[in-house]
């Protein structure tokens, strides 16, 4: 069991058999193993949520898989994440310097928010500050801008909105809920693992 931590807290993708990967995206979360071999519950080491998608609109990244649908989007609407990677959030919290805690999902929005800043709440697009009651604690990949197998740099947070946005984006910063364009000063540097 504390091999498998360990792998988690690297920050490496660890490999998984696509079985065992559609199985589990039927439910919404996969558990991915440590080393290079097949996933199995004996060798789970990071579990993850799958069903989280980027926001052309917006830049934000979303849950997609939620029961009350695509949820508020900044620049209108609901978020599209047409044209999206299938993205993996971990579940936990830090570890190892590799993974920041303290994120969460807003279910009035539908979008991941930094739920541990010391501003607060942040703006959601839905109206008023997000809330996190009924959401997974999640963890992020940092640093992340390196291009290692299956993981995507270029993700910021927005110190305006407390929001998670894709800053690599050729459209620009995208849309924040407190006003203008998200902004990336103070940030980190985040990634995310998807699927292929």
């Amino acid at each position: 069991m504390e091999f498998e931590k360990k792998a988690c807290a690297s920050g490496e993708m660890p490999t998984f058999a696509r079985r065992t990967a559609i199985a589990s995206l039927a439910v919404g979360v996969l558990t991915l193993s440590a080393g290079r071999g097949i996933a199995s519950a004996q060798a789970a080491a990071c579990p993850t949520q799958a069903g989280w998608r980027w926001c052309h609109k917006c830049e934000g990244m979303f849950y997609a898989a939620a029961s009350a649908g695509m949820g508020v989007c900044p620049a209108k609407g609901t978020h599209d994440g047409g044209g999206s990677s299938h993205y993996l959030a971990i579940l936990g919290e830090t570890a190892s310097g590799k993974l920041q805690g303290g994120w969460r999902w807003c279910s009035k929005c539908e979008g991941m928010f930094y739920a541990a800043a010391s501003a607060g709440m942040g703006h959601c697009p839905a109206g008023g500050a997000h809330i996190q009651s009924g959401s997974s604690h999640y963890a992020v990949l940092v640093p992340a801008e390196t291009a290692a197998p299956l993981q995507q740099g270029g993700w910021r947070w927005c110190s305006k909105c407390e929001g998670m946005f894709y800053a690599a984006a050729s459209a620009g910063m995208g849309v924040c809920p407190a006003g203008g364009a998200h902004i990336q000063s103070g940030s980190s540097h985040y990634g995310f693992w998807y699927l292929p």
